[in-house]
């Protein structure tokens, strides 16, 4: 059996590396260009610009929407066992509750939860289930259920999940069928 100790007079082999697109090396900086298409260009500055408009967007997205902490959904969800957290992070593995990072902590939009049921909304699992990883993070999905949509009259999908579950799946069908642009 081998031994995962990791050697203490130098770096942890098994910690993660996040590299800026200016420490990556040729091949992975034309993976991200093509994949970002002109988004990350060489000019390092244009590169901040845009990965702080992009931060500041993401916080006005996320300020935008009513979110709920691990404790008060699991209540949302009927979660009474001492293992609610276990629980819960089972159902964020098998895709069935939409959660996402704001400011440090897991948050779960509050508009997904059928409270009279308690549970999480079918369509959202739907949509969890239909969204492919090259599609988009969950941050994604959670960004296109909060915009406007003209098929749904200029109202956000995530407002309608009571009413019109197939509608959202055949637009949410039609949008995913388009590649995702950076």
């Amino acid at each position: 059996m081998t031994d995962l100790k990791t050697d203490k007079t130098g770096p942890n082999p098994l910690a993660p590396r996040h590299m800026t697109v200016r420490e990556a090396c040729p091949d992975e900086r034309a993976l991200r260009e093509k994949q970002h298409g002109s988004a990350y260009g060489t000019n390092p500055h244009e590169n901040d610009k845009l990965d702080n408009i992009n931060h500041v967007l993401r916080g006005e997205i996320l300020k935008s929407v009513s979110m709920v902490d691990q404790d008060k959904a699991c209540r949302l969800l009927g979660l009474s066992s001492e293992d609610d957290f276990a629980s819960l992070a089972r159902l964020e593995n098998q895709g069935k509750i939409l959660r996402v990072e704001y400011e440090g902590r897991a948050a779960y939009p509050l508009f997904q939860f059928d409270v009279a049921s308690k549970q999480v909304y079918p369509v959202i699992i739907t949509l969890m289930e239909m969204r492919s990883d090259a599609w988009g993070s969950n941050f994604h999905l959670l960004h296109w259920l909060t915009l406007p949509h003209r098929s749904f009259n200029d109202a956000r999908p995530c407002d309608r999940l009571p009413h019109d579950a197939d509608d959202i799946v055949a637009s949410f069908d039609a949008e995913i069928s388009e590649p995702l642009h950076g």
